[in-house]
């Protein structure tokens, strides 16, 4: 296997932020009983066009965009998509590894932005799925692509078989 991108390790003080922020997540996501979002701006990184390319698409999942969803900002600056109180993004697909017991780093490719959470994961894991129509990818530790599936679609607020799940 071949490393598609260097993972770099959340910071302590980024895990402080997040531990301060889940209470404010758990509220915006508008279901209490839920596991809310653990991504925000500080625990991902934008993937290059050049580390976009290396990306081998029949390891990847694509899921469609959900034609209801709002724009990702609003007023071009206020990230409306996390905040499914407030009309944001409130579809969600279950990725998992095929090798369930690896700890791996979930992606993204949209049209708009390509990213990888930092956030260390084992098991399966939901992602929001907002207006287009996504490409995510799986990441080893060691960087290196692997295979991923979808699993179920579901709703925040739904209280679904997955709705305590960790959220990306």
């Amino acid at each position: 296997m071949n490393q598609i991108i260097q993972i770099r390790p959340l910071r302590w003080w980024v895990k402080i932020v997040g531990w301060m922020l889940y209470p404010l997540m758990r509220w915006l996501s508008g279901a209490p009983d839920e596991e809310p979002r653990q991504t925000f701006w500080l625990t991902h990184d934008e993937l290059s066009a050049e580390q976009a390319s290396r990306l081998d698409p029949a390891k990847s999942v694509i899921c469609l965009g959900d034609e209801s969803a709002c724009d990702r900002f609003l007023w071009g600056f206020i990230p409306q998509f996390m905040a499914a109180r407030f009309g944001g993004w409130d579809k969600y697909a279950v990725l998992q590894p095929d090798r369930l017991l690896e700890d791996w780093y979930v992606g993204w490719q949209a049209p708009d932005v390509s990213g990888l959470s930092l956030v260390r994961i084992k098991g399966p894991c939901r992602v929001l799925l907002g207006p287009f129509e996504t490409s995510f990818f799986g990441l080893n530790a060691n960087g290196e692509q692997i295979n991923i599936q979808k699993v179920s679609i579901g709703q925040t607020g739904d209280g679904g078989h997955y709705c305590l799940t960790p959220f990306l």
